[in-house]
């Protein structure tokens, strides 16, 4: 009793505080995430320390109270805001936009007062011999007051979760995450076969739905490329007259199956297979990933299993040109060098956000009807 008493308590303390410190950092310096965010998730991977109050003896208050104390060490010791300069011209300035704040052109060595930061990039830079005079100025006064000089392509990947993948340094250097691939792949497994238990009502109602509505097939099934470039066939609802085409079922069930994504929940059954992951790059079209339609370098998202939801789906939007899906190889690429725990809870938050956003503005659309 005396060991329980004096010494659980303590290692309870010490070992909230130390791992509250760990989760808190690597949430606060996630790309993109905002405090809030971090926050949510952050209580979200923490509370488990209390409930284990039950299945030991020692009181709760020993673990909420260290938890909370290290989210706080971690925000006072995280900069609230950098302020961002960026050397080169004018326009360059849109390339540098942090939460609708613009950075501040520097023209003269003057302007390092006011920023934390320096980035650059090389195609911007002077390069005429007059101006070299201009560039040594910057560049000294950069020195003496500590202004970190940054690379366009490590802020866009620091501050934005994109890669800049036409670069050979950037491209993927695939790390070994042995434990981690090998834990998210019992993971995704179970969890989806719980899903598909658990959605098994709402699936009979899509279904039945769908047969009402059009009378056709309730599922189809397409090819897609996934993990090393081999194909496999892919289950959603039919949303659409053909499955391919883009006339929906119906006017309000195909509708909101592929705004929703509901159409997508038999991919669960994809999952369960091994041929998919929760997380990951979207499986794109067998017909799409030839090399005349893909971008340059695309062969590199088939480096992980695909995944029903992911990285580049939360950070930009859908894929319909080559331009856009050029960006989000960008996404997908920094997914698979950065994967881990604290990046797939951060997809997960924002696609459940997203979801909630669609309920919010489909009921709104209803109660906006019923008035008019």
């Amino acid at each position: 009793m005396f060991t329980t008493l004096t010494v659980s308590p303590i290692l309870m303390v010490i070992l909230s505080l130390s791992l509250g410190v760990f989760v808190a950092y690597e949430f606060r310096h996630q790309p993109t995430i905002g405090r809030y965010e971090s926050f949510l998730l952050y209580v979200l991977f923490m509370s488990p320390l209390s409930f284990s109050a039950y299945f030991f003896d020692f009181d709760e208050t020993y673990a909420i109270v260290p938890s909370l104390l290290a989210w706080f060490i971690v925000v006072l010791f995280t900069k609230r805001a950098t302020k961002y300069g960026v050397l080169g011209k004018k326009g360059y300035l849109r390339c540098v936009l942090m939460n609708r704040r613009r950075g501040r052109l520097v023209r003269s060595a003057d302007d390092l007062d006011k920023i934390d930061k320096l980035i650059l990039d090389e195609k911007f830079l002077p390069t005429d011999d007059a101006e070299e005079e201009y560039l040594k100025d910057i560049f000294q006064k950069a020195a003496l007051l500590d202004v970190e000089l940054l690379d366009i392509n490590d802020f866009l990947k620091q501050e934005y979760g994109y890669v800049n993948y036409m670069r050979k340094s950037h491209r993927i250097a695939l790390r070994e995450r042995v434990v981690f691939d090998t834990l998210k792949n019992a993971f995704d497994r179970t969890l989806s076969l719980v899903l598909l238990i658990v959605f098994l009502p709402l699936f009979a109602i899509i279904s039945l739905a769908i047969y009402l509505q059009d009378g056709g097939p309730v599922i189809f099934w397409q090819t897609r490329v996934g993990k090393g470039g081999r194909h496999f066939e892919i289950a959603k609802f039919r949303s659409l007259k053909n499955g391919d085409d883009e006339t929906p079922i119906g006017r309000k069930i195909g509708t909101i199956l592929r705004v929703s994504h509901f159409d997508e929940l038999p991919q669960l059954w994809n999952v369960l297979k091994g041929d998919m992951a929760l997380v990951g790059p979207r499986p794109e079209w067998l017909s799409l990933a030839t090399d005349q339609k893909a971008p340059k370098g695309y062969w590199m998202r088939t480096a992980i299993r695909p995944g029903i939801t992911g990285w580049a789906q939360v950070s930009y939007k859908p894929s319909r040109t080559l331009h856009t899906r050029n960006r989000k190889l960008g996404y997908d690429i920094f997914y698979i060098n950065n994967r881990g725990i604290f990046l797939d809870a951060l997809v997960w938050l924002r696609t459940f956000q997203k979801f909630g956003f669609f309920l919010v503005a489909l009921l709104d659309r209803k109660s906006r009807s019923k008035v008019i």
